[in-house]
């Protein structure tokens, strides 16, 4: 499973940043904007309750950055709290 860092998103109007594992890639909508959808079953926010997955709204493609799954693209640069959220996301999915 790809696993995407969100910079900026929106999601009912609540910013979003974050490391989710990644459903469907960017998408592009009639009025101009992106959006990724992703799983967030695990997720602390309580904008996420009671959801297994979510459409996050994106400004423009270089606030979403693959993680996982993305050999040669650009080296990402993560908070340690980023790392954190990344290493359970990472070990709640090989169980």
């Amino acid at each position: 499973m790809n696993i995407v860092k969100i910079e900026n998103g929106l999601y009912n109007n609540t910013e979003i940043t974050g490391v989710f594992p990644l459903i469907k890639g960017l998408t592009k909508s009639k009025d101009g904007s992106y959006f990724v959808k992703v799983k967030v079953t695990d997720s602390d926010e309580k904008v996420f309750q009671g959801r297994d997955a979510c459409r996050i709204k994106i400004d423009n493609q270089d606030q979403v950055t693959e993680v996982e799954g993305s050999a040669g693209k650009k080296r990402l640069k993560l908070t340690n709290k980023e790392w954190i959220e990344l290493k359970n996301v990472l070990k709640f999915w090989k169980k």
